[in-house]
């Protein structure tokens, strides 16, 4: 199932490469960590380590990630920002010889508590796909950007986990997109936040902004030529508080919607 599915977000990936631009001759990415952690035969180990000596977003600490990460590979679980005092960091843009996609098993950004995760997929050739859940903000503060064509796809995600987290995710850019082949949760138990911003696209399947009790979710499409896809039920406010923005000529496409009271 997964074959076809990956099959499917390839032809969304290569639509938007004919569509944006017409010199193909940038197709490899460079990918970065900073903070503490480890790369043995391209498994990528846990990114914001507190036992190790680095300091948040040291470059000292970076981690340059050659071997082990051609297409079709697969990076296991990647955990960006451990617990507090660290912070982690994800970096792919289109600079340096690594092909292909990122592949991981799952991903987690602010794990612990007090911890910080960020990504930043700025490119064309920035494609991270997750084959399992996407956490942004588990008990810590997560954040991906992603920018000028990247893309981003996951089987299921939450922005906002458990009570104190906090998880962002900003979709900027023409070709910008973001695939979740799953359900999607925006605040379930912590706060949560997607924004589709400036023509980019996104899709999930079951989507709920403010999932359980305390949990805050907020939800924006802005700009003309910005849209977002639900190919299930879209719940705004579930047992938490929703936030939905639709603003100067973004849309929002569900299949059926529930508003709470």
């Amino acid at each position: 199932m997964r074959t076809y599915l990956n099959l499917r977000w390839l032809i969304v990936a290569a639509a938007a490469v004919a569509m944006i631009c017409s010199d193909t001759s940038q197709s490899s990415a460079e990918v970065t960590f900073a903070g503490d952690g480890t790369v043995t035969d391209g498994f990528v180990d846990e990114m914001g380590d507190p036992t190790g000596n680095g300091g948040p977003f040291s470059g000292d600490n970076g981690i340059q990630v050659n071997g082990g990460l051609e297409a079709g590979g697969n990076t296991g679980d990647i955990v960006i920002g451990i617990s507090a005092p660290f912070a982690g960091g994800l970096f792919i843009d289109g600079t340096a010889p690594v092909p292909g996609p990122l592949f991981s098993s799952s991903a987690i950004l602010g794990q612990g508590a007090g911890s910080v995760g960020a990504a930043d997929l700025a490119d064309l050739a920035a494609i991270w796909d997750i084959n399992g859940l996407l956490t942004v903000g588990n008990l810590g503060q997560g954040r991906i950007d992603l920018s000028n064509a990247a893309a981003l796809v996951s089987d299921d995600a939450v922005f906002g986990e458990f009570f104190g987290s906090n998880g962002f995710v900003e979709i900027s850019g023409l070709g910008s997109r973001y695939i979740n082949l799953g359900d999607l949760s925006i605040g379930d138990s912590g706060t949560g936040t997607l924004l589709i911003l400036d023509r980019a696209f996104g899709s999930s399947d079951m989507t709920i902004v403010g999932e359980t009790l305390g949990g805050h979710g907020f939800f924006q499409v802005d700009g003309l030529g910005s849209s977002y896809n639900v190919l299930d039920t879209f719940t705004v406010g579930g047992e938490g508080t929703g936030t939905v923005n639709v603003t100067n000529g973004g849309s929002i496409i569900a299949t059926d919607t529930i508003i709470a009271d």
